[in-house]
This record gives structure tokens, sequence and C-alpha cells, in this order.
């Protein structure tokens, strides 16, 4: 009896440590995807800026070079031509968008910290209801690259799940560094939701994409916390350790 309960503790013991080395090389795995699809998204934005957006700058100068010619020409012909260019123009905006959306440029030209700040002025500007109080005290320096368009996307993801779930009128966003973590915190005063009593329920059956933002956070070695009730708002908890 006793060597059959020696050989099951060792089985054990093995079936333990191929799975806690199965579970790294999927973590491991799940980042470089994780990076693969940013770099694809860059090279996405970056095309879209260079080919699209640069064309239609091109054909917006033409015409309102066309229109200043035309100064004697009837005047229902240059209106027709100015239509024209507020079209070119919606379509550059458009194409600016579609660009930010898909990879935020200030994120490689001017960091995080500026990014945060312009994603969330952009943000109130939109939903003029909500208003964001940010708490950031953090140095550029003290967040990893890699860290740093999982941070914005997380913001991206929260937000959105405010603006269509949440009914909230106030947003907090706290990003601090905290003996040697990065400690992310983003709480909303809205409606809130029950949270399931079972822990290993899937958080993503809600649609609020929750399980894009735990993965977001976990990849990185991160850990998370969603605290909600129905009725009590919404506190997202992200701490990655860099002890």
């Amino acid at each position: 009896g006793r060597m059959a309960s020696f050989v099951d503790l060792t089985e054990r013991k093995q079936a333990q440590k191929l799975l806690g080395e199965s579970k790294r090389h999927i973590q491991i795995l799940s980042s470089k995807l994780l990076e693969a699809e940013e770099e694809a998204r860059k090279m996405i934005g970056k095309d879209l800026h260079d080919t699209i957006g640069s064309g239609l700058t091109a054909i917006k100068y033409a015409l309102e070079k066309y229109i200043t010619d035309m100064e004697k020409e009837p005047v229902q012909e240059r209106s027709t031509l100015q239509q024209v260019v507020s079209m070119v123009q919606n379509a550059i905006s458009e194409t600016k968008r579609i660009c930010r959306s898909l990879r935020p440029t200030a994120l490689d030209d001017l960091g995080i910290m500026i990014t945060v700040d312009g994603f969330c002025r952009e943000f109130q500007k939109i939903h003029s209801g909500i208003r964001v109080e940010r708490d950031i005290e953090i140095e550029e320096n003290e967040v990893p690259d890699p860290l740093k368009i999982q941070i914005y996307r997380i913001l991206q993801e929260a937000l959105n799940n405010v603006v269509k779930h949440s009914g909230a009128n106030l947003v907090r966003i706290s990003l601090k560094k905290k003996e040697g973590n990065i400690e992310l915190l983003i709480q909303d005063n809205g409606m809130g939701f029950d949270q399931p009593k079972d822990p290993l329920e899937d958080t993503g059956s809600n649609g609020m994409g929750l399980d894009t933002m735990k993965e977001r956070v976990e990849r990185y070695g991160g850990a998370w916390k969603i605290i909600s009730s129905r009725g009590g708002g919404t506190l997202i908890k992200c701490l990655w350790s860099f002890i």
C-alpha cells in the first residue's frame, strides 16, 4: 500500500509540474499573440495614414486651389466644389479616427501619460454627461513599453463599458507606482451588476468584455479584481508587480 501511495504521489507531482509548465507556455504564447496583434494594428494604421490619408489630403488641397482659381466662375459651381471639399475633409477625419483606434500614434510618439490624458479629454468631449477624474502618479520610464498599450486598451474597454452599460456620470482613473508595483484603478458610480457567486463562472458571458480585460492584465503577470454590485457602481483593480 505504501509503495502504491508513493507512486500516486510521484505521479501527481509530475502531473502538477507538467501542468505548471503548460500554463507558462500558454502565457508566453498569449503574450506573443498579443504583441503580434498590436504590431499588425500599428502597420495597418500606418498604411492607412500614409496612403489613403495622404491621398485624401492631396485631393482636398487640389480642390481648394481649383475653387480659388474659379473666383470669376458662377457661384453654383464653386458651391458644388466646396461640398466635395467638405466630403473629403470628412473622409480624412474618419481615416484619422480609424488610425487612432487601431494604434494611438501618441503612444509611440509621446508616451502613455499624454496618451491617457488625451484619450480622457476626447472621451469627455464626446460624452459630456460623464466626468472623468484622473489621478496619475507615475513616471513614463516606470511603465514597461509592452505594458503601455495594454493599460491603454484596458482603459478603452472599461470606459466603453461605462457608456454602454453603467449609466454613470463619474469615472475615477488612478495609475500609480506603489512599492515596486504598478496599480491601475477604474471606478464608476453607475448601476453596477451582480457578480457570479462561482468565481470560475465565465465573466465574458455578461457581454461586457471583462474576460478580454482580464486576459490583458494576466498576460503580463498581473493580478485582476473587479468589485461590483447592482446599484453600487463598479471598481476594476489591476496590479502588475515588478519587484
